[in-house]
């Protein structure tokens, strides 16, 4: 189309082969410099990792001064909390216990946000599995610097998404493990021992709330694994007692709150089979 490309040191024609020759030996150039300055700068971020500087975020209960010195949250209504949470899980074993105590005897759990110090900063929120399961596994309230707990997967990663797919790594794929680096809630043995009756209690951790279209699974009921709540969008569990029952847990276990349906399976699973029916008649009558 005849369109020039300039820059600091001349003005070129991509119609040209000498042109094209000097952009090429430019871009490559260029990669490669650019490819070692990010060699040089991740290597000086994990030179601090080793050395324990690398400053992170802090969870809520910790707070990071001007001069990079970690301390207890001031608040003593946050250490409070924070500590009945490791205390319950102690006397209860189950994060859900835990929960279920929380609601019962009315207990917000903290929220800071922002690097401030101050009620001003804090936003107190309902309890949630989640949040409880979060408190008891992070290695921060333990006393510990941790790098490495979450890595990007270039092998999940969507098309179309810009950031990249972090997943959670086994705690012998970590990258760093300092510990007695910041004020402790618990010991590390007791939080190696909390980590270890959270995976005895479940097969897994929740790694979303379970939102989505799910897949079909055993079972005799038609929408086995299929159906989600209207309400809460979670996926619905099949209840057999005389027939399949549809049975919305996912707020109770979250944050033990009533469940929000509990549906007649037969005749929900004719509802869909007309449905299906209905749908596929035009396309019959077309062939």
């Amino acid at each position: 189309m005849g369109t020039l490309i300039g820059d600091t040191d001349g003005i070129y024609d991509p119609r040209l082969y000498n042109d094209r020759l000097l952009l090429g030996l430019k871009g490559t150039m260029s990669e490669a410099e650019l490819y070692l300055m990010r060699q040089r700068l991740n290597a000086g971020r994990l030179s601090k990792v080793q050395r324990g500087e690398y400053v992170q975020r802090l969870p809520t209960g910790l707070v990071r001064l001007s001069d990079k010195s970690v301390i207890k949250d001031p608040d003593q209504q946050i250490h409070h909390v924070i500590g009945l949470v490791f205390s319950q899980f102690q006397e209860f074993g189950s994060a859900l216990q835990v929960l279920r105590y929380c609601k019962q005897q009315e207990i917000l759990l903290p929220r800071r946000h922002g690097n401030g110090v101050g009620p001003d900063h804090v936003r107190w929120r309902q309890p949630s599995e989640e949040a409880i399961c979060a408190i008891l596994t992070n290695p921060a309230y333990a006393g510990a610097f941790v790098h490495g707990r979450r890595t990007s997967d270039p092998r999940r990663q969507a098309p179309g998404r810009r950031t990249p797919v972090m997943v959670r790594r086994p705690m012998e794929e970590w990258q760093c493990i300092i510990q007695d680096a910041y004020p402790a809630y618990m010991s590390w043995t007791q939080y190696l021992a909390n980590r270890a009756r959270l995976s005895a209690n479940v097969t897994r951790f929740r790694e979303s709330t379970n939102e989505g279209r799910g897949a079909p699974r055993e079972g005799a009921a038609l929408l086995q694994g299929l159906a989600t709540c209207g309400r809460c969008g979670r996926q619905m569990h099949v209840a057999y007692r005389r027939h399949p029952r549809y049975v919305c847990t996912g707020m109770r276990r979250s944050y033990a709150e009533p469940r929000c349906a509990h549906l007649d399976g037969p005749s929900i699973e004719a509802f869909v089979v007309q449905a299906f029916f209905n749908a596929m008649a035009p396309a019959q009558l077309e062939s």
